[in-house]
């Protein structure tokens, strides 16, 4: 088989509907992961089936007429384009970021090709185009680069994918401002257009893995994320706070630097679950982490743990930062709990705090907490936060 631009042509659209049926088939038959990564690889499927029919009619310049190979076959590759970084988007943000792309790249193209000046020169037909494609594939390495986190080896192969589709596009750009050919045809088959195919065939291969390895990197992230939380709440369980606590380290020493550690424990709330039931009693609990997400500038830094504790991490925080903030968290669930239940069911929250030193440890910490806790139930004050002079104390 020679290779000619055909059968690049042809082997680039079988390309394109072997990963739509891929992406298509994951996106329909894995249930374990959420609605939007499902809906985003539905979309790319959608993006490279788009692809797949452009090319292919792109491919069939002079056998067809030139209103499908030109004007409707590049509609569907601008409209394909649009579509990946909004697809992408969806893994990293849970939203389509880019919804004006394929509708701005479209509009555009065919209220261009109402003008000869434009229809009638190939040099402006093929900047628009893959200046297009360029910038859909910069739009996605922005958010591959956001989606290491979760898919750092998939992550960086889509990077990959997406600058050597910028390497092949940007040469073909070049190298027909460089021929300065009248139409399309009459580079059909130069070594330029040829070597350019071949780069977007390379490019299509990285994305599938990519997007293939994608799958199984998200699973292994879900189940990470799923065994460091309160499947109640949301919020991290021991084993996550334990975590995030590692992360909030000194730069310079790796070790974790100095801070704020809130206990907030639930006044009788035995008391609540025993007159209201298990179901109000879950409420609550619900209740109390919508409000520590809502308060924290991070809402990461919040777990439950045990029954009714719920723990607060403020790294960097001062006294004056962690009364300030407990005082907000006290009067948000005062109002909230009264609003709900009619001012029937108030609820209240006993609280113990410490000041950590950098390097010190999280069952240290917590130790200090839970005796600051029982202090200050003991002493039945209203604020059980630790004075300024003891907070220095258990920071040293």
């Amino acid at each position: 088989m020679s290779l000619d631009t055909p059968t690049l042509f042809s082997a680039i659209t079988l390309a394109y509907l072997t990963g739509a049926v891929l992406m298509a088939v994951l996106a329909l038959s894995v249930r374990g992961l959420p609605s939007s990564v499902r809906s985003s690889w539905l979309i790319w499927a959608v993006a490279l089936a788009l692809s797949a029919g452009g090319t292919y009619m792109v491919g069939q310049r002079g056998a067809i007429p030139a209103w499908m190979s030109i004007t409707v076959a590049n509609a569907l590759v601008l409209a394909s384009f649009g579509l990946r970084p909004n697809s992408l988007s969806l893994l990293t943000r849970n939203q389509f970021a880019y919804l004006y792309l394929p509708l701005t790249a479209v509009g555009g193209w065919l209220a261009l090709n109402t003008m000869s000046w434009f229809a009638d020169t190939i040099s402006f037909r093929v900047v628009f185009i893959n200046s297009f494609c360029l910038l859909s594939s910069a739009l996605c390495i922005r958010e591959a680069l956001l989606l290491r986190k979760e898919t750092p080896i998939s992550g960086v192969i889509l990077i990959v994918a997406f600058a050597c589709d910028m390497f092949a596009r940007t040469a073909f750009i070049l190298s027909q401002l460089w021929l300065h050919a009248d139409n399309f045809l009459a580079t059909f088959q130069s070594t330029s257009l040829k070597l350019c195919l071949i780069g977007l065939m390379v490019a299509i291969v990285l994305k599938m893995i990519g997007l293939g390895l994608a799958l199984f990197e998200k699973l292994q992230w879900n189940f990470q994320r799923l065994a460091d939380r309160d499947p109640l709440t949301l919020l991290y369980n021991q084993k996550g706070l334990q975590s995030v606590f590692s992360e909030a380290s000194d730069p310079e020493t790796k070790t974790p630097g100095h801070g704020a550690l809130i206990v907030l424990e639930i006044t009788d709330f035995s008391k609540i679950r025993k007159r209201y039931g298990n179901s109000m009693g879950e409420a609550v609990l619900r209740l109390i982490a919508q409000t520590c997400r809502e308060m924290l500038e991070q809402p990461q830094q919040a777990a439950h743990l045990h029954t009714n504790h719920f723990v607060l991490m403020l790294p960097g925080a001062t006294t004056a930062q962690t009364n300030s903030l407990l005082h907000r968290i006290r009067l948000c669930l005062q109002l909230e709990s009264n609003l709900a239940s009619q001012h029937k069911l108030p609820i209240s929250v006993d609280a113990g705090v410490a000041l950590y030193a950098s390097g010190a440890s999280l069952p240290e910490i917590l130790n200090e907490v839970d005796q600051n806790l029982r202090t200050g139930r003991e002493q039945k004050t209203s604020s059980p936060l630790a004075s300024e002079s003891h907070a220095r104390k258990a920071a040293s």
